[in-house]
């Protein structure tokens, strides 16, 4: 198999001059810094997607633009064509209702250390939507002993709420692990500031 190339700064060079020539006074830019910083910001975006992709993505929203698109009308497409093979919030579902009378059935034996292991394969092999939507295995066992009723209002819930944590997940996907670190600490130092506010006693660690 052939090793897929990433975007490189020269590939971003070309996507902006094959702008600029389809669009009069696109990204102008006054001094070489200003030039350099254009394609310093396109990279930072672009730089761990395929180049391929990114090829596709800038033509087929060339082909749609009536103004000279912007990055983001690049990532866009690029987001719209990796939908196409996601799964869809029912697909999610039937995924998900299929796996439960399976763990149903080894719950009957939870006591048995297979059957917890077995579970917690199950729990690992879901998609990870659905692994961010039941938080862990737990959620999955819960699942698993709901009646028809119970399972007819989660349905409702699980479409409205999905939508969400396919956000949020994207979100935490695209986050830089180094980055990921200091918005979790700067998190928990806000919930720490909101519990003094109400009153409450927090030891913070240091």
């Amino acid at each position: 198999m052939a090793e897929i190339q990433v975007c490189s700064k020269a590939d971003i060079l070309r996507y902006i001059t094959v702008v600029r020539l389809n669009f009069e006074n696109a990204y102008p830019t006054r001094n070489d810094d200003e030039m350099a910083l254009l394609i310093e910001s396109w990279y930072s975006i672009l730089k761990n997607y395929p180049r391929e992709v990114c090829n596709e993505a800038v033509m087929q929203t060339l082909k749609r633009a009536r103004f000279a698109p912007r990055i983001g009308d690049v990532v866009e497409t690029i987001e719209k064509m990796q939908n196409v093979f996601q799964k869809s919030d029912s697909e999610l579902w039937n995924e998900l209702v299929k796996v439960t009378p399976q763990v149903w059935s080894l719950l009957q034996g939870y006591q048995d250390l297979d059957n917890k292991v077995t579970i917690k394969s199950l729990f690992d092999g879901l998609s990870p939507e659905l692994k961010a939507y039941l938080h862990s295995s737990s959620g999955l066992r819960q699942l698993a002993n709901y009646d028809y009723e119970q399972m007819s209002y989660e349905r409702g819930r699980f479409m409205r709420i999905m939508p969400q944590v396919k956000e949020k997940e994207k979100t935490r996907r695209e986050l830089p692990a180094n980055v990921a670190v200091l918005v979790k600490g700067l998190e928990d130092k806000i919930q720490i500031a909101d519990k003094k506010l109400l009153g409450g006693t927090v030891e913070e660690n240091t």
